[in-house]
């Protein structure tokens, strides 16, 4: 009566592993393909978030009245609370 022989443990997960795409053989079995797309999306994405944060800082000043200067100190008020900012000439 024939006995099967694993190399490997036949109960285990199936192992899968990154190949570069002029890597892959006829053997190998291809379950996903990355393109580049995918990853310039990402960076879209944090670009957006980027922007979206520098437009809000060009609305900042253009509210003069978020910001008050007493002496060597600058008083920043924010949606998230109130900055103070002192300035030092002995650099």
């Amino acid at each position: 009566m024939p006995t099967e022989i694993y190399l490997e443990d036949a109960k285990a997960e199936p192992q899968y592993e990154n190949i570069e795409e002029d890597k892959v053989t006829d053997k190998d079995t291809v379950i996903e393909k990355y393109t580049e797309e995918a990853k310039t999306e990402e960076v879209t994405k944090e670009d957006a978030i980027f922007q979206r944060k520098i437009q809000k800082a060009k609305n900042y000043i253009l509210e003069p009245e978020r910001f008050k200067t007493l002496n060597n100190k600058t008083i920043i008020s924010s949606e998230h609370g109130v900055r103070t900012v002192e300035h030092n000439d002995n650099r």
